[in-house]
């Protein structure tokens, strides 16, 4: 079960098909996507010092795997990768890329 599933629960079904289905598996997902990045410059080089991708429109490809009780997620946009874990804590969804952890509680609406 992914950080995702463990987090919403029962509330993943009240999710679209397609949501449902990239947040319960692990897998590669793929697509294209489209990056904005702040108008604000000491925004977009604090981005880029976290490690977010440029901005752009790019084929995107997601693997998901499980990892020491989270998951994995590389994203690969363009030529860019850019790799993140998950893991569920105390109802929320936290995510961590290099140094940085943002948890976040996620509502289905």
């Amino acid at each position: 079960m992914t950080a995702y599933a463990r987090v919403l629960g029962a509330d993943l079904e009240a999710c679209d098909p397609e949501v449902q289905a990239l947040h319960r598996d692990q897998g590669a997902f793929s697509g294209t996507i489209r990056v904005e990045r702040p108008a604000n410059p000491v925004l977009r080089f604090l981005g880029s010092l976290a490690g977010f991708p440029p901005a752009g429109t790019s084929d995107f490809i997601l693997s998901k795997q499980a990892n020491h009780g989270g998951d994995r997620w590389v994203r690969t946009i363009g030529a860019f990768t850019m790799t993140t874990y998950q893991d569920a804590r105390d109802g929320l969804l936290c995510e961590r890329m290099g140094p940085v952890t943002a948890c976040t509680r996620l509502d289905v609406s």
